[in-house]
């Protein structure tokens, strides 16, 4: 038996889809609804942030600023590898805010940023930003090695 999204229940307002038992006929229309279904993929992306804040540390941090990494600010430093992985699994866009070499994904036109509480203030505000290559990210090999590091934790 497979477990996958009851349709019925997703005009309810719960935190988190309601599942049903389904055979393997019916599994193709099940992934469909789940890759489509933004409230799923909301419940994947808090799912996949509650993760990464048990397994962030020093090591996995920016090297020029891993120093100032604490466990209460868990996600700072994080940025460019937390997007990588964002990306690996929902796909979107990698932005980078200039200014403050910050990185955070774009998704179906919605800001994902899972490190936005290493800040004190809103740093979205008419930030100018681009659009970061992931190839040109992991060319440098601390950004991968981080990055490697961190995914393998999950």
């Amino acid at each position: 038996m497979i477990y996958a999204i009851n349709k019925q229940d997703d005009s309810k307002n719960t935190d988190k889809p309601q599942l049903m038992e389904t055979n393997n006929n019916n599994w193709p229309d099940a992934v469909r609804f789940m890759e489509t279904n933004a409230k799923w993929r909301r419940w994947q992306i808090e799912d996949l942030d509650t993760r990464l804040r048990k397994v962030y540390a020093q090591d996995t941090s920016y090297p020029r600023t891993s120093s100032e990494w604490t466990s209460e600010n868990p996600c700072f430093g994080h940025c460019a590898i937390v997007s990588l992985i964002v990306q690996d699994l929902f796909g979107g866009q990698i932005v980078k805010v200039e200014e403050l070499h910050h990185y955070y994904n774009l998704i179906d036109d919605k800001r994902i940023d899972l490190t936005k509480d290493q800040f004190a203030k809103n740093i979205y505000c008419d930030e100018p930003f681009s659009f970061a290559d992931r190839t040109l990210l992991l060319s440098n090999e601390d950004t991968k090695r981080r990055y490697e590091i961190l995914k393998s934790r999950l």
